[in-house]
């Protein structure tokens, strides 16, 4: 078996390194768009924020079911330094549903420009 950070199936077509992986790269990839981006930006700035990973696990399955089933823990909580408004971000493009995630990447740049004024 692959560890989790090797992990790609190329009979399915499923590509990636499952840790920053959307859920629903895990399903029915013909109903990918640029949220499953949004999903994986989410997931490497949670790692970039807190030092750990939003789904650790040893096996690729463990990992998949944490992108599936689990809710990470609030970044602020695992890094005191970050404003809560930013583990909110983080938090909404981690949200296990797309249309939960910025509809498109205006409103994601509007939300860290105004993250940016507030922290001057």
């Amino acid at each position: 078996m692959h560890s989790p950070d090797q992990y790609q199936r190329t009979s399915g077509g499923l590509w990636g390194t499952p840790y920053y992986m959307s859920p629903e790269q895990f399903g029915d990839v013909n109903q990918l768009d640029h949220r499953s981006d949004m999903y994986s930006l989410g997931a490497t700035l949670y790692y970039l924020s807190t030092g750990s990973l939003p789904f650790p696990g040893d096996s690729v399955l463990e990992v998949m079911m944490g992108h599936l089933n689990r809710t990470p823990e609030a970044p602020h909580v695992l890094n005191p330094e970050l404003s809560l408004a930013f583990s909110d971000l983080i938090l909404r493009l981690l949200a296990k549903h797309p249309q939960h995630r910025y509809p498109d990447y205006s409103h994601l740049i509007a939300d860290l420009q105004r993250l940016q004024v507030s922290r001057n």
